[in-house]
């Protein structure tokens, strides 16, 4: 899950693969949150600069 710096999410993906690729020249530039949560229920947080 991609969510902006207004906490809206704008974009989510559900994953069956250890290894993804994401597509991010349809977000506006600025400060994102990648929200990861695993098989096993852990959530992972990331920052993410779209320039």
């Amino acid at each position: 899950m991609i969510i902006d710096y207004l906490g809206r999410t704008v974009k989510q993906l559900k994953v069956n693969s250890e290894k993804l690729i994401v597509d991010v020249s349809d977000l506006q530039k600025g400060f994102y949150t990648v929200q990861i949560v695993t098989n096993k229920g852990n959530v992972l947080n990331e920052k993410l600069i779209v320039e």
